[in-house]
């Protein structure tokens, strides 16, 4: 008997189905002048289920090279349903990177929307119909390739009887060390981490959230939580200040997900010119910890609100740390990330792999439910970082005495001088708490004989 059946469905071709029961005229999604509702979506999920089906063998692999739109959501759900794992791949990288990607991945199908209308072309050359490309772009008002081949679809469509332990994704890191690493998540490690951080952040129907997050990165948990819990999401495409506040005014948003240089440049543009923004509740962050000076202006801007910071990682699934509205009100603990979420544990370790005592700087090691389930075609990649369930992260950091985690920086960004180690975060912390006029702030070393 799989988990599914016996209380939380682990299933993430899912997701909808309280929302689609409940709510089914609701709007689940705005992008642009583009919205969709619950029903809709589910609807639209069954024909992109079916039309994998026809290209994709079951257990195939599916590329999806796109731009934020809500076409995204439908071909998750429907490579979900099919138990065809997605690949998340990032539409601003190269031609040449993107086929390396596909064909690294064992892609037998791919989804495209590129803004560089050439390089989505060369794309299609490169490939030379080795993997087949379904177009999501809409050129000169004609309905997209993807959307023609959508409407012949029928919107029944019976699930895979998918086993937890399946693999629903891969994710791709930033690549800070190089080439990216192919991370997979299970439906059960992906789906774990939503259920927990949902009532951690206190996500639910009521809501309007913001999203600015690129939907191949593991952030889009956001999105998906949103749907999760039958809310609705703005989805934004591209940055840009006063848009992204315009549409927080027109559509009331009451929750907003950022990050802390979008939200010193959120705090600029309305300064500028005031905005309504009375209807926001909660300002979610993560990435980084946000300077002093920009979480200040942040409070000012939106003095009614919870502020929540996360930190974590592709590896993790996403969010390992919290700290929530209250703790933000305790100033001893604004520049910390928080402390674990229920069900995970740090411990921070020394270069011979001893634990290390509160205060004391190392490696963060982490555990939890939603660790990744490997490295793609990358077992020794795997063996390197994982060990007897713990994670080891790179970055480095300590805990107080209550838990609360401080980072340091990346484990091999260190700068060694004279025997001592200096990490250049804490001296790009420094820079943007004393000047108001740094958007960003980047310390690194160069080589000295002396």
């Amino acid at each position: 008997m799989s988990k599914a059946s016996r209380g939380q469905d682990y299933r993430f071709g899912h997701i909808l189905d309280r929302a689609v029961e409940q709510t089914p005229d609701k709007t689940a999604i705005y992008c642009r002048e583009d919205s969709i509702t619950y029903s809709q979506l589910d609807n639209n999920s069954n024909r992109a289920a079916n039309l994998i089906r026809r290209f994709a063998a079951r257990y195939g692999h599916v590329g999806i090279i796109s731009v934020n739109c809500i076409d995204y959501f439908e071909i998750m759900l429907g490579c979900a349903r099919n138990g065809v794992t997605a690949v998340n791949i990032n539409w601003r990288l190269s031609p040449r990177e993107l086929v390396n990607l596909l064909e690294f991945n064992d892609c037998s199908l791919a989804f495209v929307q590129i803004e560089n209308e050439a390089w989505e072309e060369e794309l299609k050359r490169l490939l030379s119909g080795r993997i087949p490309l379904i177009h999501m772009t809409s050129r000169k008002g004609e309905p997209s390739e993807y959307d023609q081949l959508l409407s012949r679809e029928s919107s029944q469509f019976t699930a895979v009887d998918t086993e937890e332990d399946d693999i629903l994704m891969h994710v791709h890191t930033s690549g800070t060390t190089g080439t990216p690493k192919c991370v997979m998540h299970s439906h059960k490690s992906f789906i774990s981490e939503m259920v927990l951080c949902r009532e951690i952040m206190g996500f639910s129907q009521n809501e309007v959230y913001q999203a600015m997050c690129q939907m191949f990165h593991v952030a889009s948990i956001g999105p998906y939580m949103e749907l999760m819990s039958g809310g609705t999401t703005i989805l934004i495409r591209n940055f840009d200040p006063d848009a992204y506040l315009a549409s927080v005014e027109q559509y009331r948003v009451n929750r907003i997900g950022t990050i802390p240089t979008v939200l010193k440049a959120l705090c600029l543009a309305g300064e500028k010119r005031k905005y309504c923004l009375d209807s926001v509740k909660v300002v979610s962050y993560s990435t980084c910890p946000a300077s002093r000076s920009v979480l200040e202006r942040a409070m000012e801007m939106f003095p009614n609100c919870e502020f929540i910071q996360s930190y974590g990682m592709t590896e993790m699934g996403s969010v390992v740390t919290v700290l929530d509205g209250q703790e933000h009100r305790r100033e001893e603990h604004r520049s910390s990330v928080g402390r674990c979420i229920p069900g995970f544990a740090i411990k921070i370790v020394d270069e011979e792999g001893r634990s290390l005592p509160a205060g004391a700087i190392g490696e963060i090691h982490i555990q939890g439910p939603s660790l990744l389930k490997g490295y793609y075609k990358c077992p020794k990649l795997y063996e390197e970082h994982v060990y007897e369930g713990w994670l080891r992260s790179g970055d480095l950091g300590y805990l107080d005495e209550e838990g609360y985690l401080y980072l340091e920086g990346r484990k091999n960004h260190m700068i060694i001088s004279g025997g001592e180690n200096i990490y250049p975060q804490e001296i790009e912390d420094r820079i943007m708490e004393i000047s108001g006029d740094i958007l960003e702030a980047a310390v690194f070393g160069i080589p000295d004989e002396h």
